[in-house]
């Protein structure tokens, strides 16, 4: 570009004479020229640096341009000066440092766009007049203070630079470019496009240093994770080589009386959803961290005394319940559990009397047969209507109430009414305030005062006199006769299957079996001392690991364990339950476990999704009708009183209309239960079990109607309102005559 400038020799070298010679030369540098004005107009106009003003406000701001005479005995052009840009634009990038992974975001925010870095590193020229000076240092001294002016897409002019006299006015008409101003035009424009290359040669720089900088700082990530992928396969292989020397816990050892004293060391991770697979260390967690229900491992434990070392708690993914909370720092009770079990075994046998097979008359008539009820508030309507079917179906069977002080008081009118004309009842208190819950139940058919006791929720109706089932010789053969669940390992919600960790805590092989479900056991006392001594010690024994880690749930499947654990023989029904509920719009909505006896009658109708509530009366504030002030009484508009409650009064449902019967020709594999929730037609927010469709494959749909017990519903739902209207009308009455048994 400088060697274009140097060219023009002098005024008088006019571009006509030259053209003459090379005509196309001269055309291409006079299209040059033209595009270098069109391309840094589009500069000035579209770069988002510049600052947006008219046309007329930019051409008034400009100065006068004095055209200088080049004389002609310059050879070539004065060096420009190169003055900085203003104070107030940006300052030029730093140097790109080393690249690391700390400033590879800094690195990044390089922006994309190459007139970004105009600003920065462009110059503005300075055209020295060689007339006015004879030498370099003269022409030092001489120069006259430059009025800055950036080279900015906001300071480039609209058009070309005209000739203006000394003495021109705003007013006079712009003269056409003579050679001395088309000559500082193209000195400007070669500076403004070098300016522009210089720019563009710094962004490339930039961009390749910052594409240097991410491939480095790439690269160095890349290391590390190579690295740490060497780094766990080095502690995998020293974890699979410590897993080694962790011990299995015996059967044996279990079995011993001699407790040992263990200490937590952690929970140790493994992979392929197997206790005993290779080891995840990098999953690992403390003794005080909660594990996830879905992961794989063991619990390890250090003997205090023998520095040995155990794997115990063994899970897989799914053998925890998802809402369970497994920490180890309680494993170490978990080993000694199974010991203490067997030494409550062992006392139990010493203490038990023995027990003929075969009872002598007068031992026959000494044995006492009753059933055995836990009642609370809420449970009241449905007791005294299970109370009242039994006695209805003639039943003269003796019943035993337990009820807790703290939560119900003795004198109610309900627990009255139910011993004075529904008896012989003999109310029995529980005084006890660590039993709680379920533990209730186990404490009321140890404690009876009956040899051969049925025990049965309160919300459980049997369809007829229960007596018989006392008779049965799978009762009369074994004392003890249980009844199934809805679930089997096969398909389960209480994850009792093969990989339960229930195994393991009470030592027990895997037994491939219906779940138990305990709204009702017929058990002989005198033949199952040492289980109902072992049932006991599963509930109250601390800490309750079974509850706690949601091991089982509740009591239902305790007695079965305790009896298998204890070598006991037990008979357990071997007819899968039904379910009862209604149909509206052709959807089955289960709402109560019915339950056979040993020859495949129905006996009993758990409503345990739907208790019986009776009349149920709703009191909530009647709105008003007319705003008053503060402090004002409300009335309507008849005058009486607009504050009066709304009275509201409900009875129970119908929920028996239908039945849902597994076919004998299906088997356990087919029978699955679903929990749903009802549709639209069903009461808001109503939850159901069963199958949805009456028609589903492997059950029978059998109408209510066309039972035996087609009316029981009706008379449950009467026997419910009963009982809340005798709690309506009546307080509290002190009981006369017999008191209340005490444990």
């Amino acid at each position: 570009m400088l060697a274009t400038h140097a060219s023009y020799r002098s005024p008088s070298d006019s571009p006509h004479r030259r053209s003459s010679g090379t005509p196309l030369a001269s055309r291409l540098r006079f299209l040059l020229v033209v595009c270098a004005v069109l391309y840094v107009l589009g500069l000035w106009m579209w770069s988002p640096s510049s600052t947006p003003r008219t046309m007329k406000t930019m051409r008034a701001a400009e100065p006068p341009v004095v055209e200088h005479k080049v004389p002609s005995d310059v050879i070539e052009v004065v060096q420009p000066i190169l003055v900085d840009a203003q104070a107030d634009r940006r300052p030029e990038p730093a140097p790109m440092a080393i690249p690391t992974p700390s400033t590879v975001e800094n690195v990044e925010r390089i922006p994309d766009d190459p007139l970004d870095f105009i600003p920065e590193v462009t110059k503005v020229a300075v055209v020295t007049n060689p007339a006015d000076v004879s030498t370099p240092e003269a022409a030092a001294q001489a120069r006259p203070e430059p009025e800055v002016t950036p080279i900015a897409s906001s300071a480039i002019p609209a058009a070309p630079i005209a000739s203006v006299s000394p003495t021109s006015t705003p007013e006079s008409t712009t003269a056409l470019p003579t050679p001395s101003s088309t000559a500082s035009l193209l000195l400007s424009l070669d500076e403004a496009t070098l300016n522009m290359m210089t720019a563009r040669a710094r962004y490339r720089e930039l961009q390749m240093k910052r594409l240097e900088a991410i491939q480095a700082v790439h690269a160095v990530k890349r290391e590390i994770e190579r690295i740490k992928e060497q780094m766990q396969v080095h502690a995998k292989v020293i974890a699979d080589d410590d897993a080694k020397s962790v011990l299995h816990l015996s059967s044996d050892y279990k079995r011993q009386s001699h407790q040992r004293r263990f200490r937590c060391l952690g929970w140790r991770a493994t992979e392929g959803c197997d206790p005993n697979g290779k080891r995840q260390p990098e999953l690992d967690r403390s003794c005080l961290q909660i594990v996830p229900a879905e992961r794989s491992g063991y619990c390890e434990i250090e003997d205090r005394d023998t520095g040995e070392r155990f794997r115990v708690m063994k899970i897989s993914c799914d053998t925890m319940r998802w809402d369970s909370r497994l920490r180890c720092f309680e494993a170490y009770d978990f080993p000694n559990f199974a010991i203490q079990s067997v030494e409550v075994v062992k006392n139990a046998t010493l203490a038990a009397p023995p027990t003929p097979e075969v009872l002598e008359p007068a031992a026959v008539e000494k044995s006492k047969r009753g059933i055995a009820i836990v009642v609370y508030p809420k449970l009241l309507p449905s007791a005294y209507a299970t109370l009242r079917t039994l006695r209805r179906q003639n039943c003269t069977l003796p019943v035993e109430l337990w009820f807790k002080p703290d939560e119900l008081d003795e004198n109610d009118v309900i627990l009255q009414t139910m011993r004075r004309t529904l008896g012989p009842v003999t109310l029995r208190s529980i005084d006890d305030g660590k039993i709680r819950g379920f533990m209730t139940k186990i404490h009321a058919i140890h404690e009876s005062t009956f040899d051969d006791v049925l025990f049965l929720d309160a919300d459980n109706v049997p369809v007829k006199d229960p007596t018989y089932l006392f008779d049965l010789p799978e009762y009369q053969r074994t004392g003890a006769l249980f009844w199934p669940d809805f679930w089997h390992p096969n398909h389960t919600i209480f994850n009792i299957h093969e990989r339960s960790l229930v195994w393991e805590y009470l030592d027990l092989d895997v037994v491939d079996m219906f779940e138990q479900e305990s709204g009702q056991l017929l058990i002989n006392r005198q033949k199952s001392t040492i289980p109902m001594a072992l049932t006991k010690f599963y509930a109250f024994h601390r800490p309750n690991l079974l509850e706690k880690f949601k091991i089982v749930h509740g009591d239902k499947d305790l007695f079965r364990f305790a009896w298998i654990k204890s070598n006991v023989s037990y008979s357990m029904v071997q007819y899968a339950p039904a379910i009862a509920g209604n149909l509206i719009n052709d959807m089955f909505c289960g709402q109560t476990m019915v339950q056979h006896d040993p020859r495949g009658d129905i006996i009993f109708l758990h409503r345990n999704a739907k208790k019986l509530e009776g009349r149920k009366i709703t009191k909530h504030p009647k709105p008003s009708k007319t705003p008053t002030l503060p402090g004002m009484k409300q009335v309507d508009e008849d005058g009486e009183d607009d504050a009066k409650e709304i009275v509201e009064e409900s009875v129970d449902p119908v929920i028996w209309t239908h039945l849902l019967q597994l076919k004998p020709t299906s088997t356990r594999q087919d029978y699955t239960i679903e929990i749903f929730k009802a549709s639209d037609a069903f009461p808001k927010g109503q939850w159901c079990y069963g199958k949805p469709s009456p028609a589903a494959p492997h059950f029978n749909t059998f109408r209510f109607a066309d039972l035996a017990f087609r009316d029981i519903e009706n008379e449950i739902r009467a026997y419910a309102i009963e009982a809340t209207d005798l709690a309506a009308s009546h307080a509290p009455v002190p009981a006369p005559g017999a008191g209340v048994l005490t444990t």
